[in-house]
């Protein structure tokens, strides 16, 4: 987790920040901490949180996932996505990042092995896992990048068929010709 905490009196502020944070790995809510000593050290540790996209250049057959929950379940949910992965693919890498401020959590998976050809039909077995997590804790199945047509077929596992038909009401009335985004939900 990365916090960054700004005040007025940047002595006062930072001793009260470590006085926060002390408190939290007294209690054991923390277990491990780094506090920039410099602004070129915290531009490294943002230029780290806002490198994950790097992964895709390394493992170029991942199945990645953009879904939300309530900020309260979050940790949980991602937990039992991992923990039902590894069940079922006990040498896969879950990696497991987001935006805990809006429960917005990114889950990416690569399954060792995977032939290209495979890859798509696993990928279907990794979408349930991931998609009845998010059923199951009531959450989003698309965060911040849409639906679009791959998970036009999931979306009933987390939006009621009346929530459904509003998007296709709100999208026919904005759109009644269907030009924009063909074929995609709202």
């Amino acid at each position: 987790m990365l916090l960054e905490s700004v005040g007025t009196d940047p002595v006062r502020h930072g001793e009260a920040f470590e006085k926060f944070l002390g408190a939290l790995l007294e209690a054991g809510i923390v277990t491990d901490a780094v506090i920039a000593s410099s602004e070129a050290h915290a531009r490294d540790f943002w230029a780290i949180r806002d490198s994950p996209g790097e992964y895709q250049r390394f493992i170029p057959n991942h199945a990645a996932y953009d879904v939300s929950f309530s900020i309260a379940q979050a940790g949980d949910a991602a937990e039992r996505c991992e923990a039902r992965l590894r069940a079922r693919w006990p040498d896969a890498l879950v990696m497991t990042y987001g935006h805990l401020g809006n429960g917005n959590i990114h889950i990416v998976v690569d399954v060792p092995g995977m032939s290209k050809h495979d890859h798509d039909h696993d990928h279907d077995d990794i979408d349930d896992v991931i998609y009845d997590v998010t059923r199951e804790f009531q959450g989003s199945i698309s965060a911040e990048h849409g639906i679009g047509t791959k998970k036009r077929d999931y979306l009933p596992r987390s939006r009621s068929a009346t929530d459904i038909t509003a998007m296709r009401t709100i999208k026919a009335a904005l759109d009644p010709d269907g030009l924009l985004n063909p074929g995609k939900v709202i």
